[in-house]
Formats: C-alpha cells, sequence, structure tokens
C-alpha cells in the first residue's frame, strides 16, 4: 500500500518512474493517503507517464481509488477496527474492482448474493469477506 500511494503521488506531477519504496507505519500511510486527496481534488485530463506508458487520469484515479479503499480497509481490519466502506464510494468503486480484477487481481472473487450490500460486494469482488457477511 506504501508503494501505492507513493506512486499515486508521483502521478500528480505527470509521470510515476517504477521504484521500490520502504515500507512506513499505519500513521505514515493516513498522512500520504491525506496528501493523495490533496494533490488529486482537480483531477487532470492528461494522461500520466508510468514507466514509460501513457496511462489515463481516469484509469489512474479508479485504480487509485480502489487500491486505496481495500487497502485501506485491510489495514483497519489488521488492526482490529470493524469499519464498513461507505455505500456510495463501495457502489461507485464496483465497476473498478471488476474492470482492474483483469489487470491485477487482489485475490479470487468470493461468490456473494446480488442482494448484498454494495461494501459487502466490493469486498468479495477482490476477494475479501466482510464481517457483515460472515454474520449473514
Amino acid at each position: 500500500m506504501d508503494d501505492a500511494l507513493e506512486a499515486f503521488l508521483e502521478a500528480a506531477g505527470g509521470s510515476v518512474s517504477v521504484h521500490p519504496s520502504t515500507p512506513g507505519d499505519v500513521a505514515g500511510l493516513c498522512a500520504k493517503a491525506c496528501t493523495l486527496l490533496g494533490v488529486w481534488s482537480s483531477p487532470r485530463t492528461r494522461p500520466v507517464d508510468v514507466g514509460g506508458v501513457e496511462l489515463d487520469a481516469e484509469v489512474l484515479l479508479g485504480t487509485a481509488a480502489l487500491e486505496i479503499t481495500v487497502h485501506g480497509w485491510d489495514v483497519a481490519t489488521a488492526v482490529g477496527m470493524d469499519h464498513r466502506i461507505p455505500t456510495g464510494l463501495a457502489a461507485a468503486l464496483l465497476p473498478w474492482a471488476r474492470l482492474l480484477r483483469l489487470q491485477a487481481p487482489f485475490g479470487r472473487p468470493v461468490p456473494t448474493p446480488d442482494d448484498a450490500p454494495p461494501d459487502v460486494r466490493l469486498l468479495a469482488a477482490v476477494g475479501r469477506v466482510s464481517p457483515t457477511r460472515r454474520s449473514r
């Protein structure tokens, strides 16, 4: 997650160099995520150079939103927090989860009923089982 936040911050400047970073702690992840929100509050329309390949800014933002949301949920869950992904955000990210699975799978999808809440369906699409689903 730390590498992804670094890359999405670099992308705000128009290009991303592919290099590993040193993992940070939870507080550092939160700070980077807040900085990222600030720099991407005004979406760019030009493509972003990612390791020599141009990527549409909308695809980059969709990828960033999915990555941060899912891995943010992972971090919260790992430290014992039981936070749900907001319904509107989860619904907006479902198409991105389905699209991006083809390129960068998070985990095998978990079968979920069509009438499950959007956050449960989003997490299932990327191979997670939410506590909400476990208690059903």
